[in-house]
């Protein structure tokens, strides 16, 4: 990603990730919630703002990659629930991906 307007890093709640994180081999993630521990696990690895942005913005992506704008809200929602997240920047940041959203 270039250069973003909102990074990962202010849009996710630090804490929350941090007791989410979990090291899970990739062979034996089956749902949401061991996929989302792994991705917090990854997340509050690095200090890079540019490969957090990147791991983010690759969650978002996957998770609606080929699917409704319905869908994809209630991805955005899900995470941001998840996470303790602002639902609002999380929403910002996942339209600067290029994630098909609502309008407004």
């Amino acid at each position: 990603m270039t250069q973003p307007g909102i990074r990962a890093v202010d849009v996710l709640d630090w804490d929350q990730l941090c007791r989410l994180a979990e090291y899970i081999e990739a062979s034996r993630i089956r749902r949401w919630e061991q996929a989302l521990r792994v991705f917090a696990y990854a997340f509050t690895s690095t200090a890079d703002a540019d490969h957090q942005d990147q791991l983010l913005a690759d969650l978002l992506r996957n998770a609606t990659v080929h699917t409704s704008i319905q869908a994809a809200e209630e991805v955005v929602s899900r995470l941001a629930r998840d996470t303790n997240s602002d639902v609002i920047s999380l929403r910002a940041f996942a339209k600067q991906c290029c994630v098909r959203l609502k309008r407004g």
